[in-house]
């Protein structure tokens, strides 16, 4: 099932200024709802992923809520780092609209990511 009409049910119904009114059950809904929709997303569209959860044997359509999160494998940076840019970015998405930025290195090695350009303004402003 996909989670993405009920998400924007959800935010079509509360909206940000409804968010206010959520109970502990409508925040859980919302967040498992996300989680499963991201799951089967990375697991459809970017090879990294898809490859991990194979080899984790995950099965993304089984990902439902926040209870089935210590289910998926913990990465590294170092998982991150040693993979080529092209298997991190998801299929059909345009690389040029990808904003690369690096960390400052103050942990010895400086990290590279892409985001999509809007989301990277976000991260820098």
């Amino acid at each position: 099932m996909d989670a993405l009409p009920q998400l924007r049910s959800v935010f079509a119904l509360f909206g940000p200024s409804g968010l206010h009114r959520w109970g502990r059950d409508d925040y859980d809904r919302f967040h498992s709802a996300r989680l499963a929709a991201l799951v089967r997303h990375a697991f459809a569209r970017v090879p990294f992923y898809r490859a991990l959860f194979l080899r984790h044997k995950i099965d993304p359509s089984r990902v439902r809520s926040l209870h089935d999160l210590p289910r998926l494998p913990l990465l590294r940076r170092s998982d991150i780092q040693t993979e080529t840019p092209e298997s991190l970015v998801a299929s059909g998405l345009d690389p040029r609209r990808l904003v690369q930025w690096r960390t400052s290195g103050s942990t010895g090695e400086p990290f590279t990511t892409r985001q999509i350009g809007r989301g990277a303004c976000r991260k820098r402003g």
